[in-house]
């Protein structure tokens, strides 16, 4: 895990969609403390990490962003106030090292992130 103690996974389930992994984010994570000081927002790259270490769980391997289709980030996350989140996962192999992967990150009922990618083993 690049991200030592930023976050940790509660819980994992699979449905059609995909699969959800439920975190808690660490309000006390180092990275918050400049990102920013006084109002904590979990940074965007830090989100694409956390997907892609939450996808590299699904496949049992380390995998690499080759392409971002689409990347929308929907809404700010204070880590205090909004410090669980859900990532949903549909990784689906395209040939023998390639993945697209789909993902949609909810805070609450709201989204926070949609993302459409090519992986690369």
């Amino acid at each position: 895990m690049f991200l030592i103690d930023f976050y940790q996974i509660n819980d994992k389930t699979q449905s059609d969609s995909g699969t959800s992994f439920h975190l808690k984010l660490n309000p006390n994570h180092f990275i918050y403390k400049g990102h920013f000081p006084m109002q904590p927002v979990l940074p965007g790259v830090c989100t694409l990490q956390i997907i892609k270490e939450c996808a590299q769980q699904l496949v049992n391997m380390h995998l690499r962003y080759k392409q971002i289709i689409l990347c929308k980030f929907l809404r700010f996350v204070d880590p205090v106030k909004d410090s669980e989140i859900t990532l949903t996962i549909a990784l689906n192999e395209k040939d023998a090292d390639t993945y697209q992967l789909t993902a949609n990150g909810m805070c609450g009922d709201a989204y926070l992130i949609k993302l459409k990618a090519i992986m690369k083993t």
